[in-house]
């Protein structure tokens, strides 16, 4: 019998900072529809040992049906994991009756639209077979196919880069804009307001540390394609 029970009334999903969706659900596995903007995603979920003993409780995303493009990793405990990481190494100790929640669940569609599935899958350490799990879909449907029609922005060269890195862009009929860049966990680490409509940028990589970023340009709330920049210093 399972003694893991998800709070469903604490699961939320968010577009950025703004509650997009809320589920008062009743069940034990369940499945949610998310449709929102090709900007970070996040979803938050509390889980509750139901059971009369301690547990030790680790998670384990499957992302086999995610979209390509997108990018998904997530937070349990202490430890925010790579989307190079499927299953937490740090277990969660649980009484009975605790209640988790540090559980939360990222997809970063770097600007693409398309339709990812992830599952997340809450587990006893001690006995695997006692679980819980929840699947979000994701339908990102809006704010790129339009931009990606106004905009140009080109991949960036020299790339791997070291010092300096070239970056054209041309906005067209956009008004405005600014070149955003992130890391792997969908964390912005540089912006760029973008003066004028057409232009080659020069940009120091000096206060990026080593690794893959990804780059786009956002304008009117909307997001360019995401290009990506590998910084490797020497």
């Amino acid at each position: 019998m399972k003694k893991i029970l998800p709070l469903l009334i604490g699961i939320y999903i968010f577009s950025g900072s703004d509650l997009i969706a809320q589920s008062n659900l009743q069940e034990f596995d369940a499945t949610y529809v998310v449709s929102g903007p090709a900007t970070l995603q996040h979803a938050n979920v509390k889980i509750i040992n139901t059971g009369s003993s301690s547990m030790d409780i680790k998670v384990s995303m499957d992302n086999l049906n995610a979209d390509p493009n997108h990018i998904t990793y997530f937070c349990w405990g202490i430890i925010c994991y790579p989307p190079t990481v499927t299953v937490s190494t740090d277990p969660v100790s649980m009484a009975p009756g605790d209640t988790a929640t540090s559980f939360i669940g990222y997809l970063n569609p770097a600007g693409y639209a398309g339709v990812s599935q992830v599952t997340y899958n809450f587990f006893d350490v001690a006995d695997e077979s006692d679980s819980v799990s929840v699947t979000f879909l994701y339908d990102i449907t809006t704010g790129i196919d339009e931009l990606s029609n106004k905009i140009d922005i080109s991949q960036a060269y020299p790339n791997p880069a070291n010092n300096i890195t070239k970056i054209s862009y041309d906005l067209k009929s956009a008004q405005n804009g600014k070149l955003v860049f992130y890391n792997l966990l969908g964390s912005v680490v540089k912006e760029i307001n973008l003066t004028d409509s057409k232009s080659t940028l020069i940009l120091s990589t000096n206060g990026f540390e080593s690794g893959i970023y990804y780059y786009s340009i956002l304008s009117n709330g909307k997001s360019s394609p995401a290009r990506k920049l590998i910084v490797a210093h020497k």
